[in-house]
């Protein structure tokens, strides 16, 4: 291993997105994903609200991929570059390596190396899953013990493995190892070799080449000019956003193959336990008050609640839950259970429980026919008495108090 020589990335936050923490939806979520992640400090939690110190942060790129609500985002970064980069590259087989790393040219494979400018833990493992479809990869974490930002070389290898269970699981591994590879120590490597390093925001392409890929990616001029970051936004804890699914779960339902075979109704999978992977999955017991509390505090959108022609119904989509668990800390009677189980559909909406409802008497309201005709929020107002005698006690002993 090599002495690796820190220096400036390119993930510093640009916006920061305070109405999507789990933390500003409810006050039962105590997540810190991003806290964990940053390995400087940099990120803190002002009245539970996210903020990033720009002035400390190194723009790892740690804390994009480890929020699962995606609050923090940045204009001079995307991994899409290394789809752009493999691409480019037109080699089945590559390696990739951080900016960081101290030698990424030494090695004795001749495939390429692609050098983002960020650490290799803020890469989705939903970009991983979707380069192992086409590509051999191989990850350079073998001088990450000696990095200062060495926690991010465990963020990279949770993703890889996740990526490639989804690859085992949908056949799509192009060896039987795995499509994505870690490298985390070489035997003897020869240093006299020198391969080919190209970056990854800046790889060697035509005058042609560019032209054509930029109107590809961004559309007409006027369109691609208007997503060019302008100015650092941090937007008010107060501002309320809907449901925000993170761009690489948005990717993944539409490139994640769907088997037709060997499911059940409900798309679990009767395949060989070994290749299952298991995603999230809901239960609803029968003391459930259909007050709509999971839905409204999903904040992935993947728990929905209608009500149609009477019938209750919870309709839930695997691979769009963000595993934050807030729908099962909010439950008022503790009706939701969450656990995990083989689907070979994560991306499917199917429905987890429904029930008879009619509107609620008081305000229309979907309302259980066993609870009198009101919903559970009319149901157990206080009456008007208990808060008016609440408020004098109150009054009482502030005014009162020596």
């Amino acid at each position: 291993m090599l002495p690796v020589e820190l220096s400036l990335m390119s993930a510093t936050p640009a916006a920061v997105y305070p109405s999507r923490c789990l933390r500003q939806r409810n006050y039962a979520s105590e997540c810190k994903y991003c806290l964990d992640a940053c390995p400087i400090n940099a990120v803190k939690f002002d009245q539970r609200a996210p903020s990033v110190d720009v002035d400390r942060c190194y723009g790892c790129g740690l804390c994009l991929v480890a929020c699962p609500v995606e609050c923090f985002e940045t204009g001079d970064w995307s991994e899409r570059s290394v789809v752009s980069a493999l691409a480019h590259i037109g080699r089945p087989i590559v390696e990739v390596a951080c900016k960081s790393h101290p030698a990424p040219a030494v090695g004795n494979e001749a495939s390429p190396v692609i050098q983002i400018n960020t650490c290799l833990g803020a890469i989705s493992p939903g970009l991983w899953f979707e380069i192992g479809l086409e590509y051999a990869v191989k990850i350079r974490l073998e001088n990450c013990p000696l990095c200062p930002m060495k926690k991010g070389a465990s963020y990279a290898c949770q993703a890889v493995e996740l990526a490639n269970s989804w690859l085992k699981s949908c056949g799509g591994a192009i060896t039987p190892e795995g499509s994505i590879l870690i490298q985390e120590v070489w035997d003897d490597p020869d240093e006299s070799r020198s391969r080919v390093v190209i970056s990854a925001e800046r790889p060697i392409i035509s005058r042609r080449d560019f032209l054509f890929g930029f109107a590809r990616s961004s559309g007409p001029a006027d369109l691609a000019l208007k997503k060019l970051p302008m100015e650092s936004i941090v937007e008010g804890p107060d501002h309320k956003v809907a449901p925000h699914l993170p761009a690489w779960l948005c990717r993944m339902s539409a490139i994640f193959p769907v088997d037709e075979t060997n499911h059940s109704d409900d798309g679990c999978s009767e395949t060989p336990e070994e290749i299952c992977i298991h995603w999230p999955t809901l239960s609803i017991a029968d003391d459930c008050a259909a007050c709509r509390a999971c839905s409204i505090n999903c904040p992935s959108g993947a728990l929905l609640t209608e009500v149609i022609d009477g019938q209750y119904k919870h309709l839930f989509t695997p691979g769009s839950c963000v595993a934050c668990g807030l729908c099962a800390q909010v439950c008022p009677t503790e009706a939701l259970s969450r656990s995990y189980r083989s689907d070979k559909r994560p991306f499917e909406e199917r429905v987890v429980a429904e029930r008879q409802v009619e509107p609620c008497r008081k305000c229309s309201s979907p309302a259980l026919r066993k609870s009198d005709l009101l919903c559970f929020c009319c149901a157990n107002e206080p009456i008007i008495t208990s808060v008016l005698d609440s408020a004098r006690s109150h009054l009482f002993n502030t005014w009162c108090s020596p």
